[in-house]
């Protein structure tokens, strides 16, 4: 009779694992199992290491695990969307909505704070626009009834930190949303051709 190999401590032992589930999902489970010639708890412990393993390889693909969950979320958010209202984000104005709000919903979920920095330069955006519109208002300028319209358009502003911020985001989605092919052909230009 052939001697087992001996396996290091904890290694490769089998340990229980109690788990419920609905009578649907076993059957589905079951069914899975016949399919593939394993047993139950081998089906079990398959569809969970492969699991894992998107999850691994979509945190490989986003850079980390916090951005998968965030572009699972989103496509989750997608097909309860379309699956409620029945039609594609794609396609109807309402669903194409709805999506926006899930995915302005979804990212300031995850939003961190601003920092110390970010906050003095707004304060300083503050003090400057202040500054800049005072005469303005002194004059009368201002919204609503109690403003005066001699006083004309108030003065141009820089942008505020945020804006910029928001411009930075406007113009990273257009860049992913345009053609790459003026891209690639930069880049192939940086490379001259081989010699047959």
């Amino acid at each position: 009779m052939p001697v087992k190999a001996k396996l290091p401590p904890g290694k490769g032992k089998r340990v229980p694992l109690n788990m419920r589930t609905t009578r649907e999902r076993r059957k589905v489970l079951e069914n899975a199992a016949a399919s593939s010639g394993r047993s139950l708890v081998q089906e079990v412990e398959y569809r969970l290491d492969r699991s894992f393993l998107e999850e691994d390889h979509l945190s490989l693909i986003c850079g980390d695990s916090r951005t998968a969950r965030f572009v699972v979320d989103i496509l989750d958010s997608k097909k309860l969307i379309e699956s409620y209202q029945e039609k594609s984000v794609w396609e109807d104005f309402e669903c194409h909505e709805a999506m926006k709000e899930a995915l302005k919903r979804l990212l300031a979920r995850g939003a961190p704070q601003p920092t110390g920095k970010f906050k003095k330069q707004v304060m300083a955006y503050d003090r400057y626009a202040e500054k800049r519109l005072k005469p303005w208002k002194e004059q009368g300028g201002g919204r609503g009834l109690l403003s005066n319209p001699d006083a004309g358009d108030p003065p141009p502003l820089k942008p505020s930190p945020a804006q910029l911020a928001r411009a930075v985001g406007r113009a990273a989605a257009d860049v992913v949303t345009q053609s790459r092919v003026k891209a690639l052909e930069e880049v192939l230009k940086a490379y001259p051709p081989e010699e047959e």
